[in-house]
């Protein structure tokens, strides 16, 4: 029992933080995004190596790519992709993840949440490519951002998990 509580205390102590669990339109600039901030207690530098190596372990398609990586300023900004598939629509989720490490701490802003993709309709399979951002109107929106929410927040749960290690 005394075992448990020491690995519960060391997992509170080594990973205090808050998720901002929403995507939330910001009222400046008028664009959705949501916020993510953790302490940690690894060091600037270890733990910028750490979110440089996991991005593109874990946002492995094509579409998924560094933009930007600096470790003395401690900011990187990444493309992070995953794919919709959901009865006559396929196509591919985008969305900007901007980085910014000090000492034993990272705030990830996420932005820029757009979609591209294909409808298949009609009996012939007619189809049509289109590019959709969140600010749009779109059917189905509170759906879309529910999943997308989840699978962010199921991304920062593997981030954590790969510093840990």
């Amino acid at each position: 029992m005394k075992l448990k509580n020491i690995l519960i205390l060391l997992n509170l102590v080594f990973f205090s933080g808050v998720y901002s669990q929403k995507i939330e339109m910001n009222e400046q600039t008028k664009k959705n995004e949501m916020n993510i901030e953790k302490s940690i207690t690894i060091g600037k530098s270890e733990l910028f190596d750490k979110i440089s190596e996991w991005l593109p372990s874990y946002y492995t398609s094509a579409s998924s790519t560094l933009k930007f990586s600096d470790k003395t300023k401690g900011k990187i900004i990444y493309i992070g992709t995953w794919e919709l598939r959901e009865r006559n629509i396929m196509g591919t989720l985008f969305y900007t993840m901007t980085f910014n490490i000090v000492d034993n701490k990272y705030t990830c802003n996420i932005t820029n949440f757009y979609s591209e993709y294909t409808v298949k309709s009609g009996s012939i399979g007619q189809q049509r490519a289109q590019k959709v951002y969140f600010e749009d109107k779109l059917v189905g929106k509170k759906k879309l951002f529910e999943n997308t929410e989840t699978n962010i927040l199921k991304a920062f749960e593997e981030l954590d998990n790969y510093i840990k290690n």
